[in-house]
């Protein structure tokens, strides 16, 4: 009996240590698992060791030097917000550079469109002073004409002439109890005007496309729409009135040659 209980006391106690044994083992060989499951370890090099093997970064914008109102972008030189280059300064984007920023009727002049005061017989066309339809330029005459005029006397027959194209108007002074009114031309004549003792020397100098006409008085220079009045103050006759009473064009045609 005591022999019994003797050898069931030893089992237990070599169960007990298998058993300690057996969960060593698991553990030992889970732990084996895990670490051959994990990554391998990478060196990593020190911020201080990145930064001394990359290049140094740097600004292309150090040693450029912009003029007034540029700044430097990746190295070049650009006008600021709100500005745009002209004829290498920055000028505000409103201002006009040339004619590209204005429309085709109108013109730059310093900076400002405005419109462009064409001849007689011409029209604006992208800042500049053209032709009309249907009219030619003819430098003997140094105007633009009908198409259908003759320009000069080659274009007629053989004993034909041109007679140029001229431009006329009716030139009145007014006073509160007399008008006088007088025929003026393109033809660098002079007309002479005479009132009540003052004389007035009167040419042509400009004959715009709307049918302004400046006119030199007594070399003075004085622009007059059609049909408009003009106060005169250059003279010590009162109340003294000026206007034209419009273009009108004659000659452009070929006539018989006169001869003596």
């Amino acid at each position: 009996m005591i022999l019994t209980q003797l050898n069931c006391t030893l089992n237990k106690k070599k169960l007990h240590r298998f058993t300690i044994m057996a969960t060593k083992y698991f553990f030992a060989t889970l732990l084996l698992f895990l670490l051959a499951c994990q990554p391998a370890l990478q060196a990593v090099p020190s911020s201080a060791y990145q930064n001394q093997n990359q290049p140094e970064e740097t600004n292309p914008c150090a040693a450029v030097s912009c003029l007034a109102g540029q700044i430097c972008e990746n190295g070049e030189c650009i006008c600021s917000k709100g500005t745009k280059m002209c004829d290498g300064q920055c000028i505000a984007e409103h201002i006009c550079c040339d004619n590209n920023d204005c429309n085709s009727e109108d013109f730059c002049n310093n900076g400002t469109c405005e419109p462009v005061s064409c001849e007689y017989g011409q029209q604006a066309k992208d800042g500049e002073c053209v032709c009309a339809e249907n009219m030619k330029y003819c430098s003997e005459q140094r105007k633009c004409i009908s198409k259908e005029s003759c320009c000069v006397f080659s274009m007629c027959s053989e004993y034909d002439r041109c007679v140029e194209t001229l431009w006329r108007t009716h030139l009145c002074f007014e006073l509160p109890n007399k008008t006088t009114c007088k025929a003026v031309g393109d033809n660098d004549q002079t007309v002479l005007f005479s009132l009540e003792g003052e004389d007035f020397r009167v040419s042509t100098k400009r004959w715009y496309s709307d049918e302004r006409i400046m006119f030199s008085i007594n070399n003075e220079d004085i622009t007059i729409p059609t049909h408009a009045k003009i106060p005169y103050n250059q003279t010590e006759l009162q109340d003294l009135s000026l206007y034209h009473e419009g273009i009108i064009v004659l000659g452009g045609f070929c006539k018989p040659d006169e001869t003596d």
